[in-house]
């Protein structure tokens, strides 16, 4: 059977995606990438020797088999690049949530990754921009493979971080800033002052 017609919100995103520019997304080399959708992830994929050679040789990434990620140097050595390569991360491997503990509600922000290592340079980031944030190891059964599988998660919890990764590092999802939206909806719901207590 073929896919369904993609409903509302996944159409959005589409042309949303269509609507940049190809630059932005290629480094530079103009590429237009194939978009698809599968369940609640977008999908862009391009073919190129010339750009994967200048992922491996300029930014450091490994060619093949991805294991041992971390954030280049090229990236860190920047506090610039470093935010907005944060921001994609974030864009395709993050999300908001509300949690409620005894105290109240209040936002998480949430990456899943399955190499702990980009945790790292993440996490030193952040610190720099007065951002605390927990890491934990979730084994899970991935019901793609039919197998245990092991998803590591950085949670940045409580209104003062969440201000300051939105003023600092941003997003470009439309999906998420929706959910931001809902955040300031919450806060004034709730009269959080950005400078209140650090939920850990």
């Amino acid at each position: 059977m073929g896919r369904p017609i993609l409903d509302r919100r996944e159409q959005m995103e589409r042309n949303k995606l269509l609507q940049r520019s190809p630059c932005s997304i290629g480094w530079g080399f103009c590429l237009k990438p194939a978009i698809a959708f599968q369940n609640n992830s977008v999908h862009l994929r391009v073919y190129c020797k010339e750009l994967v050679l200048f992922k491996h040789e300029v930014l450091g990434l490994p060619i093949g088999r991805k294991t041992g990620l971390r954030l280049p140097d090229f990236v860190t050595s920047s506090r610039q690049r470093t935010a907005r390569t944060i921001s994609c991360l974030y864009d395709t491997d993050g999300s908001v949530k509300i949690r409620r503990d005894k105290s109240g509600d209040y936002p998480r922000i949430s990456f899943g990754q399955k190499h702990p290592q980009l945790f790292s340079g993440i996490s030193d980031f952040l610190a720099s921009i007065r951002i605390t944030c927990t890491t934990y190891r979730n084994d899970y059964f991935d019901e793609r493979t039919g197998k245990m599988a092991t998803r590591w998660f950085l949670d940045i919890n409580g209104f003062r971080n969440f201000d300051i990764f939105v003023s600092e590092i941003g997003t470009q999802s439309p999906y998420v800033i929706d959910r931001i939206k809902v955040v300031e909806e919450l806060r004034s719901a709730v009269g959080s002052s950005p400078d209140g207590p650090v939920k850990k």
